[in-house]
């Protein structure tokens, strides 16, 4: 009994428990033509298919899908080991100046489609410090997070939208 006791104790921190960690390097290309309907747009991108671009506040994020199947807190993950460089006011072609924020903002969301939960990291990759401007071109990511039956699939809904 004494064993199998010990033994339950060992295991709950495994088992309640679980991290994401990773790094993520973002593969900037030169600024790109991009047509919506009948209007275009010459942004700064990167390659992959965590790129989006929001028509309407005229910014770009990185919505990166983390491949992990349990659920998480929505802001537990923290970025380290970031590598910036610096763009010109240029480079930004017809972004939104007003709308580059002076940190990543990044969040966590979990989504739940079709019974199966997903994880994304959700950033700004472009920043604005003092007059300047900087891109993201590397990262590192981590979270300890709990597998409660906590959801964010709506707020996650609502922000896609806004995307």
């Amino acid at each position: 009994m004494k064993q199998a006791l010990i033994l339950y104790f060992f295991l709950i921190p495994f088992i309640s428990f679980s991290q994401i960690n990773g790094s993520f390097t973002l593969d900037w290309q030169n600024k790109k033509e991009m047509s919506f309907g009948d209007s275009k747009v010459i942004i700064p991108f990167f390659s992959g298919s965590g790129f989006r671009y929001d028509t309407t506040k005229k910014s770009i994020t990185l919505l990166l899908n983390l491949n992990e199947t349990g659920t998480s807190s929505a802001n537990s993950i923290q970025i380290t080991n970031v590598i910036y460089e610096s763009m010109s006011i240029t480079d930004l072609g017809d972004l939104a100046k007003e709308n580059i924020p002076v940190k990543p903002n990044e969040t966590l969301k979990t989504t739940t489609s079709r019974d199966r939960k997903q994880t994304f990291l959700f950033l700004f990759p472009i920043i604005k410090e003092g007059n300047s401007y900087k891109r993201i071109k590397s990262f590192s990511y981590s979270s300890s997070n709990s597998t409660s039956k906590r959801s964010n699939t709506t707020s996650f809904q609502k922000n896609c939208r806004n995307l």
